[in-house]
């Protein structure tokens, strides 16, 4: 007895030194030919059918090592049932050739089943020359059971080495991504280096959504993969155990069993901080070049042309908010007469609309229509450049002014040349008629009056020649005083309203500015026309005056009117606005005459007058070559 535990205690030892499954078995089939005196031991490896074995080890002949041995009904019947049998001489016709074979050969053939739960079915083979009784196969079945135990040992042990191996695998494949990897189970969790330098000391213990919104553990990504059995992919801010707070951008994948639970989840993850923060900037910088731009812009669907976005120039030229801009489907409240928008043939096309402010006033633009694809080359956005048209308008009709204004100077000097011919007739007759006429007859009077009426329409046509001859808009040294005393003068002697007088106060000092003495002109015509034509129904007085402050010229058209309301003065400078509309007012001479002003580096100003009336002031820089 002590002799077969002390052998059962080296086998166990043998087993437990051993470095790989064969060398277990080999121990085992050396102890067991040992323990129960066999000839021969071989050691069976079953499949999972019971139809067929390896041999793992083997002292005999037959079989050898690593050969297939199959079985039958029978054997498998005992198999799987884990019973032992004895198969000798007289038994041998029911069993697998080689076994049969083996039993012949040899006097007794013992065959013992050993059966553990996860492990494949084992069974040992002890072979003798000579017949051996029924109580000693007995005890050699009960010896080679207690080896069996040793055999699950083996198996284990080997089972062990085998996923130890895998984790080494496992470790060098996930230690080979670059990417952070952690591999979680019900067990634990495995973390590839990246992954540990990325989260620092410890998992995550914080997640937050880019904007900085909290997130409950139970909706983070992992419990959300874990909950549904579906990849999730994030970019979250994540908070590390040691306060660091960085940008991650991942996947997890949840790894599923044959019943589709959950049993284990993968994630990858990298660091996008820098990135994010990269590509936050340039929204940024986007953004605000979007907004600082000084074109309307609008961005809109490339389909339905529902609106996405406007900047703030489109708010400040239409007076739209955003928030009444944003989602506005054609057609567009700021749209005047067709609904349409031109199709578009290629990515970039202009075309012409007048739009109308909320306010009410209409807006002469220019659109500029573009078609943003997308990687695919599909329409992702269209994008309509607005450019207020009104100052180019303006000037247009400045130039058709200055051409006008050009026409009619040259139509007053020919007018003029044809008036001076009879004129110089007129005159010379009536000095002879006068010299003929007796002093204080009635006669002599109507000559007289012919006479003064003559010379008025003399100074008249001079006038008229005086104002043609400025028909130049170059730029020049000339005297703010002697251009605002020739258009008084001009106007005085074309006025029809006797009953509006016209005072000049050019005073004595010379204002010299650099100038078109046509443009300038013009400015003082269009102010001392407003204000006659505010003076036509009650009479009154303009005061033109000139002066000098520092470098600063300056000229004033007063009158003494019903003043401009606060409601007119707000627009009195806006093209094609006039009150007089029914008399044949344009709405373009004080649009004209403040684009004037501006080209000159002045400007142009309306105020009430103290006492009632309405004043408007000029402001010119003082030319350089006349000094302070």
């Amino acid at each position: 007895m002590q002799r077969t535990e002390r052998q059962l205690i080296d086998a166990a030892l043998a087993v437990n030194e051993a470095r790989t499954l064969r060398e277990s078995l080999d121990a085992l089939a050396a102890s067991a030919q040992a323990l129960v005196a066999a000839d021969d031991v071989w050691i069976l490896v079953w499949d999972d059918d019971l139809r067929c074995a390896t041999t793992e080890t083997s002292s005999a002949v037959v079989p050898k090592t690593g050969d297939r041995v199959p079985s039958n009904e029978l054997g498998a019947s005992l198999l799987l049932r884990g019973e032992a049998f004895v198969v000798r001489e007289a038994h041998v016709d029911g069993l697998p050739k080689q076994l049969r074979d083996n039993a012949v050969s040899a006097g007794t053939l013992l065959c013992v089943p050993l059966i553990q739960e996860g492990l494949p079915t084992v069974s040992f083979s002890a072979a003798w020359a000579a017949p051996v009784s029924a109580d000693a196969a007995e005890i050699a079945t009960s010896k080679l059971r207690l080896l069996g135990r040793l055999a699950s040992v083996a198996f284990r042990a080997e089972a062990q080495r085998v996923r130890a191996r895998e984790d080494v695998r496992l470790r060098a494949v996930l230690e080979a991504v670059p990417d952070a990897l952690i591999v979680r189970t019900d067990t634990g969790s495995t973390v590839n280096s990246a992954a540990r330098a990325l989260l620092g000391t410890g998992d995550a213990v914080a997640f937050r959504e880019l904007d900085g919104t909290e997130i409950a553990l139970d909706q983070t990504p992992l419990a959300t993969a874990k909950r549904t059995g579906t990849t999730q992919t994030y970019t979250l801010r994540v908070t590390r155990s040691d306060g660091v707070e960085r940008i991650h951008e991942g996947q997890i994948a949840p790894v599923v069993d044959e019943a589709g639970a959950v049993f284990a989840t993968v994630t990858s993850f990298r660091d996008v901080t820098e990135a994010h923060e990269e590509q936050f900037v340039t929204q940024q910088f986007l953004d605000r070049l979007f907004e600082s731009l000084p074109t309307a812009i609008i961005v809109c669907d490339p389909e339905t042309y529902e609106i996405r976005r406007v900047n703030s120039t489109f708010v400040e030229l239409l007076g739209y908010d955003v928030d009444e801009a944003v989602g506005a489907k054609p057609p567009y409240p700021w749209w005047t007469g067709d609904h349409e928008i031109p199709d578009q043939n290629g990515t970039t096309m202009k075309y012409d609309r007048l739009l109308r402010r909320k306010s009410g006033e209409l807006v002469p633009a220019e659109f500029t229509k573009t078609l943003i694809c997308d990687a695919d080359n599909h329409p992702y956005a269209a994008v309509m450049l607005i450019t207020d048209q009104s100052e180019r308008r303006n000037f247009e009709q400045r130039l058709i002014q200055s051409g006008k204004l050009a026409s009619i100077g040259e139509l007053a000097a020919g007018v003029a040349h044809e008036i001076n011919n009879p004129l110089f007739a007129i005159l010379g007759l009536v000095e002879f008629l006068l010299m003929e006429a007796d002093p204080g007859t009635k006669a002599r009077d109507r000559l007289e009056v012919i006479q003064g009426t003559a010379l008025e329409i003399k100074e008249i046509v001079r006038a008229l020649l005086d104002f043609a001859r400025e028909c130049s808009d170059e730029l020049s040294l000339i005297s703010l005083n002697d251009v605002a005393a020739q258009t008084v003068e001009l106007m005085r002697r074309t006025s029809a309203a006797k009953q509006v007088e016209i005072v000049e106060c050019t005073g004595a000092a010379d204002v010299p500015v650099e100038a078109s003495a046509n443009q300038l002109k013009q400015i003082f015509v269009n102010l001392i026309s407003n204000a006659k034509q505010a003076l036509k129904d009650s009479g009154g007085t303009i005061t033109v005056e000139v002066g000098r402050d520092g470098d600063i010229a300056w000229a004033e058209v007063r009158d003494d009117g019903p003043g401009v309301s606060e409601q007119v003065r707000a627009r009195v400078f806006e093209p094609f606005f006039t009150t007089r509309r029914d008399s044949g007012g344009t709405g373009l001479g004080l649009s004209v005459s403040l684009g004037i002003a501006e080209s000159h580096g002045g400007s142009l100003v309306v105020d009430e007058t103290p006492g009632g009336g309405a004043t408007f002031r000029l402001q010119l820089p003082v030319a350089t070559e006349a000094g302070a």
